[in-house]
């Protein structure tokens, strides 16, 4: 029954998307339960949003989103009343704009989009060979929009690391945290909103084994009631994405006291509590916090809820991202009307959402000092990153000079991808409550339940309807066949990789193998220098500087690829800077310190990188090679003679 239905909706597709004149394609890609997915979705003249399908897929490259987007075209051309390509042709050449996040793939499928669109035109357009260039360049366009919200997530990745940055410097590089060994990545501000939604967060995603949310939800009922709250306004990180930073920033902020007071009465019993209280009780997390709390009801909020007005089409936001881009930069110089909510981002305050947490921000002024000191490093950033991102729209930007025509066509397109992302989220359902489910029956029931195809099929007369039915019956076996033969060539496509995989690896290991050897001989002829006293006297018996050059360049390539020796400066081991290569002052300078560096002390005595370490020697004796494990048990200053001769047992050095 399953494959009836997508039999079913299949067709509805090729009946409303061969005569819309004006589609909108939407893509994205996803990862679950250790197979990648590909979802087909699009937007028609009028703005409603249909699932055109959802694919296994090889990789998420370009060549194969495009490939298996052909396949469903041929799948909707095998379930036309028309006859050969028509109706594949139709849907390709009715897109005129796509829908997708900025990934370098989806960027990379949208040319090749283009340039399957461009050779479909001339199939369906009527004595396409007469037009002139300017018509054939008009039929040809085609825009290409990103998602709004996705800018949220580069604004948090940027947050993080501007953050990060200022901590080095308030902290003077030794960022405080309850546990050196948590949290390592996150700077101090986010690992204090991430912990304390772990530890507090309403829904599921928390962490129910060291969280207490439901003791702190009833110690601060009053609270929360006093400000017209039933709920902790915190969410868990855990199935949210784009806002997630700043919006629980904002929260954190509003509840730090009662957090605070709730973990010195109730107890930080774990080591999730305690590293909430220990970030809570540092001034300087506390003012990145609010400093992103700011940003979420200042920016990022408003920018959401502007995304989702229906109002505002995808045509005006090149003036929307214009106000913003010129807020931020206004922002950034004005900090302190920024702090008061002076400033607004679109002109009023309509998408600015003045709550009991925006009150809390704009009115306090705790930690005012240092929370300006995280604005004046986030807010260019934001800046910065806004110009970059939406390029395009603003001002000599590739969507700023549409036609009319084309302003007229696309002016129902989706300003997200959030649809895409909703659909994934349905397939998520969808495996996890039923996980012998195949990816066939799963595009059926997400297809028949998002494009109303029962509502479609009873619009039907019963002589069509019964009609329909009896096709989607004799169909299913062809479709199973089809899907099961997709399926085997994914698998084996995916074998051909790993085994590529597997060869390029041992390829690489050989070839390391080489150098390594290689640079062995090297170092045997030239000896293994270990004082700074060797070097220079290694270095005076060569007269020429290309000699010395080549000699140095030697010491450096074995330290580095052989002995594996970690410096304090990986740019000792470079034999150039900047185009220019060094000389052999400089090359010298290098080596003596990483010499220098690799004698360590220890125990009041002094020991060589080598000691400690195991090796493996090479004996021929008698003519037969024999290997020996054995391990570096001191250092010993050997002498040229000895590097060049070392199994030499008659050598007065050995």
């Amino acid at each position: 029954m399953s494959l009836q239905r997508l039999y079913i909706a299949q067709v509805q597709i090729c009946e409303v998307f061969s005569k819309d004149t004006s589609t909108v394609l939407l893509t994205d890609e996803t990862s679950k339960f250790s197979s990648k997915f590909m979802g087909y979705e699009a937007a028609d003249s009028n703005g409603n949003l249909w699932v055109l399908g959802l694919r296994d897929i090889e990789t998420k490259s370009a060549s194969d989103t495009l490939k298996v987007f052909k396949q469903i075209l041929q799948d909707l051309d095998e379930k036309s009343s028309e006859e050969g390509s028509e109706t594949s042709r139709k849907i390709v050449s009715h897109i005129v704009a796509t829908m997708s996040d900025r990934a370098a793939t989806e960027v990379k499928f949208n040319s090749l989009l283009y340039d399957f669109r461009k050779e479909v035109l001339p199939l369906t357009c009527q004595n396409y060979d007469q037009f002139s260039e300017a018509e054939k360049s008009a039929l040809e366009s085609m825009c290409n929009f990103f998602c709004g919200l996705h800018s949220l997530v580069n604004f948090a990745e940027a947050s993080r690391s501007s953050i990060k940055e200022t901590e080095v410097k308030i902290f003077d590089g030794e960022t405080p945290s309850y546990s050196k060994r948590d949290f390592d990545s996150d700077p101090g501000v986010c690992r204090l909103v991430r912990t304390a939604s772990k530890a507090f967060g309403v829904g599921s995603g928390g962490d129910e084994k060291s969280g207490c949310q439901g003791h702190f939800k009833t110690f601060a009922s009053e609270f929360l009631q006093e400000h017209g709250m039933r709920n902790v306004p915190l969410k868990c990180y855990r199935g949210t994405r784009f806002n997630i930073l700043f919006s629980n920033a904002a929260a954190v902020f509003f509840l730090q006291p009662v957090m605070k007071d709730f973990l010195e009465k109730f107890g930080a019993s774990n080591k999730l509590l305690q590293s909430v209280l220990f970030d809570l009780k540092t001034p300087e997390f506390v003012a990145g916090v609010k400093a992103l709390g700011l940003i979420s009801k200042l920016v990022t909020c408003p920018l959401w809820t502007l995304l989702e007005d229906k109002d505002i089409s995808i045509t005006d936001m090149n003036v929307k991202y214009l106000q913003l881009v010129t807020f931020l930069d206004d922002s950034s110089k004005n900090i302190q009307s920024f702090m008061n909510g002076e400033l607004l981002v679109f002109g009023d305050n309509t998408y600015i959402e003045k709550d009991e947490i925006y009150n809390s921000l704009v009115t306090s002024d705790q930690y005012d000092n240092i929370v300006e000191v995280f604005l004046q490093v986030l807010l260019p950033t934001l800046c910065t990153v806004s110009k970059k991102l939406f390029v395009d729209h603003l001002p000599g930007g590739k969507l700023t000079g549409l036609s009319d025509e084309m302003k007229d066509k696309v002016k129902n397109a989706p300003k997200t991808s959030c649809y895409a992302e909703s659909v994934f989220g349905q397939l998520d359902h969808l495996l996890r409550t039923k996980p012998n489910m195949s990816t066939l029956a799963a595009e059926a029931c997400i297809m028949f339940l998002n494009n109303k195809t029962v509502d479609w099929l009873n619009s039907r007369n019963e002589k069509e309807k019964h009609e329909l039915i009896k096709k989607a019956s004799k169909s299913v076996k062809t479709m199973r066949q089809n899907y099961k033969r997709r399926l085997n060539e994914i698998e084996e496509q995916r074998r051909i990789t790993v085994a590529e995989q597997i060869r390029k690896k041992e390829a690489a290991r050989q070839e390391k193998l080489r150098q390594q050897e290689e640079y062995t001989k090297e170092i045997i002829n030239y000896g293994l220098w270990q004082s700074d006293s060797e070097v220079d006297n290694m270095l005076l018996s060569y007269k020429k500087d290309g000699d010395k050059i080549k000699a140095l360049k030697a010491q450096l390539r074995f330290r580095k690829n052989v002995l594996h020796q970690i410096p304090s400066d990986k740019s000792k081991f470079n034999f150039s800077k900047k185009g220019k290569d060094f000389t052999v002052n400089e090359l010298t300078a290098n080596l003596k310190e990483l010499v220098t560096q690799a004698i360590v002390a220890d125990d009041d005595s002094q020991k060589h990188i080598l000691v400690g370490k195991r090796v493996r020697h090479r004996f021929i004796k008698d003519g037969q090679s024999e290997w020996y494990t054995g391990k570096v048990i001191s250092q010993v200053f050997a002498c040229r003679c000895c590097l060049t001769n070392p199994f030499n047992l008659s050598s007065k050095h050995f």
